[in-house]
Parts: structure tokens; sequence; C-alpha cells
């Protein structure tokens, strides 16, 4: 559900968003005040408006992080473009390396969910069926469970980066 906000002065950095609480405007997207829609966002501006505030708009928020994130984006691209040569090249050595090993860091991310599947099934559920365990015990397994799980689904999360990335399909990791 979109969540608009009052903005000051769009066009200029840093936007100043509308904080109905004080009655100010901040520089913080997120500490500003958000309606469900713009009619009901329409009161405040309209009292901003006879206060004699120029230069307002209601904004879907996800508008202003999507123009956030362009800016960021487009800084990093000047201070990149017109940094000197050693800082130029050592970004370009960044993106360089992580291509080439792309291919190794996606074999390792699949090795380790295949070990994390191994533990569940051999270890812990082996131990579950056959074994004889008091409460605590059955805690303990539980907790080695839950954290074997995280720890797959943190693997799992990256390879369906590395796909994404990669080009491949993130739901059969090809």
């Amino acid at each position: 559900m979109p969540n608009y906000v009052i903005v000051r002065n769009r066009d200029e950095k840093p936007m100043e968003y509308y904080r109905q609480k004080t009655k100010t405007f901040v520089g913080s997207l997120q500490s500003a005040s958000k309606w469900n829609s713009k009619k009901m966002a329409q009161p405040a501006y309209d009292k901003l408006i006879k206060n004699g505030e120029k230069n307002l708009e209601i904004v879907d928020s996800d508008e202003i992080k999507i123009t956030i994130q362009t800016d960021k984006w487009k800084d990093y691209a000047k201070r990149i473009a017109h940094a000197d040569n050693k800082t130029f090249y050592q970004e370009v050595e960044k993106v360089t390396s992580f291509l080439i090993a792309s291919p190794l860091i996606v074999e390792e991310i699949r090795k380790e969910i295949s070990q994390e599947d191994g533990v569940v099934l051999q270890d812990i559920l082996h131990t579950v069926e056959l074994g004889d365990y008091n409460k605590d015990e059955g805690l303990e397994l539980l907790g080695d469970l839950r954290s074997s799980r995280q720890k797959r689904r943190n693997y799992k999360d990256k390879q369906e980066v590395m796909n994404i990335l990669l080009g491949g399909d993130e739901n059969t990791g090809s």
C-alpha cells in the first residue's frame, strides 16, 4: 500500500518532508508523516498552503525512495568517473575479481547448502528417529535444527542473488 508524504522543494537537495506531529519539515523520509492516500494527505497539505508554504507536493514515498537510490548511484558514478587512476582501477579490480570468481562462489554456496541439508538429514533426523533423549536434549536438537536451517537460508539467499546477477533462474539455481 502506498504511503504518501508531503515534500517541500522536491527539486532541491536535500529534500524536506513534512512531519505533522511537530508541524515542521525534516530531512529524513523515515521521520516524515505518511498517509495511505493522496486524499488523506490533502487536508494537511491545504493547511500548509493556507499558512503560506510554497513548493509543496504530495508524493508516493516509494517514488522518493527510487529518486534517492538513483541519486546515490549517480553520485557513485560521478565519484568514480572523476577519481584518480588508482581509485578508478581499484573499483574495476573489485568488479573484475567478483566476475571471475562468480562461478566458484556459486559452487561454494551450493556445497554449503548441500552440507546443511546433510546435517539435517543425516545427523539431526537420525538422532530424532533413533535417539533416546530427554526434554532438554530434545530442545538442544531443535536448536541445532534451527541453526542449520538458518545457515541454509543465508546460503539460499546468496544463491538467489548470484543467480539474478549472473542471469540464471533464481528458482532452479541454474
